[in-house]
C-alpha cells in the first residue's frame, strides 16, 4: 500500500512517530478527499495524518510557524495562536465532518485514485483530535518552562486565549481538541506507544478536563505524570473524585517521575515487547490483496498494551527461541477484566521432509487443532490466536511465521467433543499452561 510522505519535516517526523506508536496497519499520512476535484486536478487534503483504529479515528493536524519577536509577547502570542492553533482546529473539525459523512471518500493519494481501505458504516465512531503545534518552544522555555504549552480548562473560547503560551477549550460545542507540541510529542507518543495505551489515555484525560472542574497544567508531560501515577492495574483512569474543585499540576513531576527506578526498570523490561510490534509488522509487509483479513487478526495482536506485549514477547522467546519439544505448544492467557482473548505458540519443523507446500498446510492444520483444545483449557475465551514458526535458535536467515484466528464463540458441544478428541489424539494433556500477572512496574530488589 504506497502511502505519501509528508511536505515539511515536521510532518515526516510526526508520521515517522505515529507509524511506531500505532503501526503501518493503522497509519495514514497526509491522506485526502475528492471534494471539487475535477479536470483532473488534485483531491483536497484532509489532515496531515490519520490513525484508524477500531472504532477510533485519531487526526492530527501538524503547523510548523515561527513566533514573532516584536518586543510585544501578548500580541505576538495572538498572531501564533491563530496561524499554529486555531487554524489546525478548524483543519481538524472539517476533517471529522468529512470523515463522519464521507467515509468511503478518502484517498491516499492527491490524484484520489486509492482509497483508504475504511468505512465508518455500522461503527460508533469515537473521533480524537489532536494539534501539534510547532515554534513557540523557545519562546515559552524562556519563561522558566521546559517550552511546553500549558493548558487551563478555565479558558473557553477561541476569543478567549488572550494568555501568551496558555491553551484551553477551544469550543465547547465541538469536538475537544487536544495539544502536542515540540516538547511534548515525543513525551507522549513514546510513552504511550501503542494504540490501546494511546487511546486510553486521550479518553480519560477527555473526561477529566471536561468533568467540570477547573485544572491547569504547565505541559502535557505534567498530566501524563499525574495519569501514570494515579492509574489503578487495569490501565483506568484519572480518578473523577480525586481533589478539589480547581486542580494546577506545576512543573517537576515529568522530570521526578522520569527518574524513578521503577520507571526506569519499565523501560528495561519493555524493551522485548518490540518484538511484538515486528510479528504484526511482518504481517502487515505481507498484506498484499487480503487487507480486511490480515487487518482482521493483527487488531487483536495491536489491541494489547505495551505491558501485556511485554509478557506475549517473553512467552513467545521462551518458546521459539530456544530448543523445544516438538508437538509442545505453549497457551498464554493474560489476566484481564475477562479472559477472552488467548494466544497458542506452537513450535513446528519440517522434521519429516515435507515439501514447502505440504510443510504449511500440515502446520496451520495443527495450530488450528491447537487453538480448539485452547478453549477446553480456558472455556471463557472467545477468539484464541495461533502462531508457528520454526525454533529460532540457532538463528535462521529464512524462516516462516503462520498465523491463525480461531473465533469459539459460538462454541456447541460438538465442538467439545471434537475438541476433546484431539487432545487425546495428540497427548496433549502435558502442554504447558501460562497464566500469570507480573507487575508493570517491577519492584527493586
Amino acid at each position: 500500500m504506497q502511502k505519501n510522505n509528508g511536505i515539511t519535516e515536521s510532518e515526516n517526523y510526526l508520521n515517522k512517530m505515529c507509524t511506531k506508536a500505532f503501526l503501518s496497519l493503522w497509519t495514514y499520512p497526509r491522506v485526502f478527499r475528492d471534494q471539487g476535484k475535477s479536470n483532473g486536478g488534485d483531491g483536497k487534503e484532509i489532515c496531515d495524518a490519520l490513525v484508524v483504529f477500531k472504532n477510533h479515528v485519531i487526526i492530527f493536524s501538524d503547523k510548523d510557524c515561527s513566533f514573532s519577536n516584536s518586543g510585544d509577547v501578548v500580541k505576538d502570542w495572538k498572531r501564533w495562536f491563530k496561524r499554529a492553533v486555531m487554524n489546525s482546529a478548524k483543519q481538524l473539525w472539517g476533517a471529522e465532518r468529512w470523515i463522519n459523512n464521507f467515509s468511503d471518500r478518502i484517498f491516499l493519494d492527491s490524484k484520489c485514485n486509492h482509497k483508504i481501505p475504511f468505512s465508518s458504516e455500522g461503527l460508533d465512531i469515537k473521533f480524537h483530535l489532536i494539534v501539534v503545534a510547532h515554534g513557540a518552544s523557545k519562546e515559552c522555555g524562556a519563561l522558566g518552562k521546559t517550552g511546553s504549552l500549558m493548558f487551563n480548562s478555565g479558558i473557553v473560547g477561541e476569543n478567549n486565549h488572550d494568555a501568551p503560551f496558555v491553551l484551553g477549550v477551544l469550543n465547547k460545542d465541538k469536538t475537544f481538541i487536544h495539544f502536542l507540541d515540540d516538547s511534548s510529542l515525543d513525551i507522549i507518543l513514546n510513552e504511550l506507544d501503542t494504540a490501546p495505551d494511546f487511546i486510553k489515555y486521550l479518553e480519560e484525560k477527555e473526561k477529566f478536563l471536561t468533568s467540570g472542574k477547573i485544572i491547569s497544567y504547565a505541559g502535557e508531560e505534567e498530566l501524563l505524570a499525574f495519569y501514570l501515577q494515579h492509574k489503578n492495574n487495569l490501565g483506568n483512569v484519572f480518578k473523577d473524585s480525586f481533589g478539589p474543585d480547581m486542580l494546577f499540576f506545576d512543573e517537576g513531576s515529568w522530570e521526578v517521575l522520569s527518574k524513578n527506578p521503577r520507571k526506569i526498570l519499565r523501560e528495561t523490561k519493555s524493551k522485548i515487547s518490540y518484538l511484538w510490534d515486528d510479528i504484526i509488522e511482518h504481517f502487515s509487509y505481507y498484506v498484499g490483496d487480503n487487507f480486511h483479513e490480515t487487518e482482521k487478526i493483527m487488531q487483536f495482536l495491536a489491541s494489547e498494551s505495551r505491558f501485556h506485549r511485554r509478557i506475549l514477547s517473553e512467552q513467545f522467546k521462551k518458546v521459539f527461541y530456544s530448543d523445544f519439544r516438538e508437538g509442545s505448544p505453549r497457551y498464554v492467557v493474560l489476566e484481564k477484566d475477562n479472559n477472552e482473548l488467548g494466544y497458542v505458540f506452537l513450535p513446528f519443523s519440517n522434521k519429516f521432509s515435507h515439501s514447502y507446500d505440504e510443510y504449511r498446510k500440515i502446520r496451520i492444520g495443527m495450530l488450528q487443532d491447537y487453538c480448539k483444545v485452547a478453549k477446553l483449557r480456558f472455556p471463557t475465551l472467545r477468539n484464541i490466536i495461533g502462531i508457528s514458526t520454526e525454533s529460532l535458535i540457532p538463528y535462521k536467515e529464512k524462516t516462516s511465521l503462520d498465523v491463525v484466528c480461531c473465533n469459539v464463540d459460538g462454541w456447541t458441544e460438538k465442538d467439545e467433543e471434537e475438541a476433546e478428541e484431539i487432545r487425546k489424539r495428540f497427548s496433549l494433556s502435558e502442554t504447558k499452561i501460562n497464566h500469570k500477572s507480573k507487575k508493570e512496574y517491577p519492584d527493586i530488589d
